[in-house]
Parts: C-alpha cells; sequence; structure tokens
C-alpha cells in the first residue's frame, strides 16, 4: 500500500517519505517507533508505527446521519410529447415524497437537474445513453421543510 494512502499522510509528510526513499507501507517496518518519531514528530511516529503495522484504535463510526436522499434516471429517457417531462417528474417527485416519508425525514432543498440533448447531436454511442447534453439544475429551498411531492 501507497504511504500516501494512510490517513494523516499529507503533502508535507509524503515529501518527506519521498526525501527518504520510502514509498510503500511496508518499506516502515524495519524502523523503530522512536525513530519514526523522531522523524515525524511523536504522535505522527507513533501512529505511523501502529498504522503500518495493521494496528487503529481510532473509534469507528458507522452510524452517519443521511444528508441526502433522491431519486434519478439518467439514461434511456425519450418523450414523445410535450406532455410526457412534466408527468415523469411528477412520478420521480412522488418516488423522492415515498423515500422521504420510509426514511422519516423531510426535505428542506429540493433540486432538480435535468440532462438536455444538444439540437442536432448525433446519437449517443452507448444504446439508449444521454450523449452530448446540457446539464440544468435547479434548486429552490421551500418555506418549511417537507415529505410531499407537491
Amino acid at each position: 500500500l501507497p504511504i500516501s494512502e494512510l490517513p494523516g499522510v499529507g503533502w508535507a509528510m509524503g515529501n518527506k517519505f519521498e526525501s527518504l526513499n520510502i514509498s510503500k507501507c511496508g518499506e516502515l517496518i524495519p524502523y523503530s517507533k522512536e525513530w519514526l518519531q523522531k522523524q515525524f514528530g511523536k504522535k505522527n511516529g507513533s501512529t505511523l508505527y501502529s498504522f503500518v503495522r495493521g494496528d487503529d484504535e481510532r473509534q469507528l463510526h458507522v452510524q452517519h446521519d443521511r444528508k441526502s436522499l433522491g431519486a434519478e434516471v439518467n439514461w434511456g429517457i425519450r418523450f414523445d410529447d410535450a406532455d410526457q417531462p412534466a408527468t415523469f417528474v411528477e412520478n420521480l417527485a412522488q418516488e423522492v415524497a415515498k423515500r422521504l416519508r420510509h426514511e422519516r425525514l423531510n426535505a428542506r432543498t429540493v433540486t432538480l437537474k435535468i440532462k438536455r440533448r444538444f439540437e442536432h447531436a448525433p446519437e449517443p454511442h452507448k444504446l439508449l445513453g444521454h450523449g452530448l447534453c446540457h446539464n440544468l439544475s435547479r434548486s429552490t429551498t421551500p418555506g418549511s421543510a417537507t415529505d410531499d411531492a407537491a
């Protein structure tokens, strides 16, 4: 594993390792904790010593509060008439509202993202792909949080 992948190893520490001609975690195994502490400081040296030996005493946080919820379809959509996009968006809004209720959440901000195919764009290379498109995005924050699709 490259040393740059270890938590806490940024560009400065990475440059220090580079100057020491060390690039892989396994290359640190022969070095003592004391040597690492002398090179990188007491805390960083101790952490590096543990990490390269597979020891990580940090608390594992597995429960994260959901920050967003959505539904999207980004391929295979072709509309034949002007009424179909509105119906499609309404159905997508109903799906998001259903997911919000299932998670017992309310939405504060609603974002709509649309890909509109360039006029005279060639057919996409991938079957039912979107090809060359304008990416349009609009957000709004209503007065209060909601789980209503309207």
